[in-house]
Order: structure tokens, then sequence, then C-alpha cells
């Protein structure tokens, strides 16, 4: 696999379009876990 491949992205209207409608995004980490790895309060 090159290097090229695991740096691509999706912009947001990509990824909303594929999940079929906006709004449906939910949260895959919780506080817990966001303080784990050091973005937490």
């Amino acid at each position: 696999m090159s290097l090229q491949a695991l740096l691509l992205t999706k912009s947001i209207a990509q990824l909303q379009s594929e999940l079929g409608r906006a709004g449906q995004f939910h949260r895959v980490l919780g506080l817990w876990q966001l303080t784990a790895i050091g973005l937490g309060d």
C-alpha cells in the first residue's frame, strides 16, 4: 500500500452524500477516551 493511499481524505459533502442524510454522524470517542489521548479537560 502506498503512502498516497494512506493519506487520502474525503470532503464533508462527500461523506454526507455517502451516508445518505446529513446529521447521521455520531460521536465515536467520549469524554474518557478524549481525556486518555490528551484532548479533554
